[in-house]
């Protein structure tokens, strides 16, 4: 039988995440912080669309753009109509529609941590045609807000469709794996790019630190320790 819509949705969802971390912790990608962004909040729309069907009990119609037409007299039309993208095929809502649309219904809420964690992607995925390669400083603040994105991701779709990503979905490397250790504070960034790190700050001083389950950005750091036994490895992540 094949699977309810909603659920293919959720499938393309896994896809597209997956995608993002496995690109995200590849030891040399020089486009790593951009490509993350447009992959992960492409897997976000796609997710959110999977929800907003799931509520619309799979009316395809709740996922299509509709619009008014101009009558022969100049007026609006009553009725609305399918629009339709370039190649003719039905436009469907965007990201942003569909946090509007799941706002509609108290239980399908966005937590306001969520959706903070996404505009900073949107913001990183916007201006990365300022850039080539992020700065140290820039770099950090994308992985921090991409660790919370894995983790917002997985604890919503287990939540809202009981879909375990976290056997699937790899750790995201911490900065110091795939970057020299340098001195943040002394990184020499463009003026464009400058702006768009104290944006960043700025959204995330907007939430502060809650107690919830989910976040703006997750700083991890990882600590290594000697063994005297050959065959042991361990490595201790640490708030």
């Amino acid at each position: 039988m094949r699977p309810q819509l909603h659920q293919r949705f959720v499938d393309k969802a896994a896809a597209a995440i997956t995608a993002a971390v496995e690109v995200y912790n590849k030891p040399a990608f020089l486009y790593r912080e951009e490509t993350f962004a447009i992959l992960a909040l492409n897997a976000w729309e796609l997710l959110l669309k999977a929800k907003v069907l799931k509520d619309a009990d799979n009316a395809i119609s709740s996922l299509r753009v509709y619009e008014t037409r101009l009558t022969l007299t100049g007026v609006k039309s009553q009725k609305k109509y399918l629009k339709r993208n370039r190649t003719g095929n039905p436009q469907s809502i965007t990201l942003g529609a569909c946090i509007t649309r799941l706002e509609e219904t108290p239980s399908s809420k966005l937590p306001k941590e969520v959706k903070v964690n996404l505009d900073a992607l949107i913001e990183i995925r916007d201006n990365s045609v300022h850039f080539i390669t992020a700065s140290s400083t820039l770099a950090r603040q994308a992985q921090e807000l991409a660790a919370a994105c894995v983790r917002n991701f997985i604890l919503l779709s287990k939540s809202w469709f009981k879909k375990d990503f976290s056997g699937i979905l790899n750790l995201i490397l911490p900065l110091s794996f795939v970057t020299p250790v340098q001195d943040v504070g002394a990184v020499v960034v463009s003026s464009d790019e400058s702006r768009l790190i104290e944006h960043l700050k700025t959204l995330a001083q907007e939430v502060g630190d809650g107690d919830g389950d989910y976040a703006v950005a997750i700083r991890m750091q990882v600590k290594l320790e000697k063994s005297a036994l050959a065959n042991a490895s361990k490595v201790v992540i640490v708030p």
